[in-house]
């Protein structure tokens, strides 16, 4: 029993190095797995989601410049932008402001800032990072209700 807990599962990535991937190249569905560190399945599900293959044969090709093109497509579909004074609000799934623009900075170090808040939505806690020179751009525009101090 000691030994099947110390086993370690191995875990797999959501993003994938693009630039491990040659233009150039075919690559098959284990190949592909292999090179980004992820699972046949995973790959298989890519082409259900529009992963374009060569032909329709057992053991399909893809071109590496179709897996890029679909892989970056992946990453950059779910960003959405937020304003200066807008919180990504994990809940609602959108860029939210704070119930009435208040907010609570914490210094993590000398160089970044930890801002958090309440969506005025579903009052749900949001945080964001900052850089600690900010400091002044952001007392403009949130209404800071509690700065803790560097702990040292």
């Amino acid at each position: 029993m000691g030994k099947e807990k110390n086993k370690k599962l191995k875990k797999y990535k959501r993003h994938f190095n693009v630039r491990r991937i040659k233009r150039n190249l075919s690559y098959s569905t284990q190949e592909i797995a292999d090179l980004l560190g992820t699972t046949r399945n995973a790959v298989n599900s890519w082409y259900k989601r529009g992963l374009e293959k060569n032909d329709d044969r057992k053991m399909p090709l893809v071109f590496g410049e179709n897996l890029i093109n679909f892989l970056n497509h992946q990453r950059t579909k779910g960003k959405q932008k937020c304003a200066p004074d807008e919180f990504y609000c994990c809940k609602c799934k959108v860029p939210c402001k704070a119930w009435e623009n208040l907010v609570d900075i914490k210094y993590i170090d000398a160089k970044r800032i930890a801002i958090s808040g309440l969506c005025e939505k579903c009052s749900t806690e949001m945080y964001r990072l900052a850089a600690a020179k900010n400091i002044e751009e952001l007392k403009k525009v949130f209404n800071i209700q509690m700065i803790q101090d560097k702990q040292l």
